[in-house]
């Protein structure tokens, strides 16, 4: 979903970065360090998810709506 407030923390809850998703609802973080992270989304119904960053690069869907309409969003 645009403009939804994505932050993302490291495993002792620090904020590493923040932005706002694109108009298409994309986001992406570059330069982290391997390691245990959490993204959160707000704007919309708050979302989490836990990932884990081993080689440099990962791929997450996080899932936001408003409504039972699930949009599908990608970083």
């Amino acid at each position: 979903m645009a403009e939804a407030r994505v932050t993302l923390l490291d495993s002792a809850g620090t904020v590493v970065a923040a932005m706002t998703t694109g108009p298409d609802g994309c986001f992406r973080f570059t330069d982290l360090e391997p390691g245990e992270y959490t993204v959160m989304a707000s704007g919309y119904p708050p979302v989490a998810t836990a990932l884990r960053i081993e080689d440099g690069h990962t791929e997450r869907e996080l899932f936001l709506s408003h409504s039972v309409d699930v949009g599908e969003r990608r970083f």
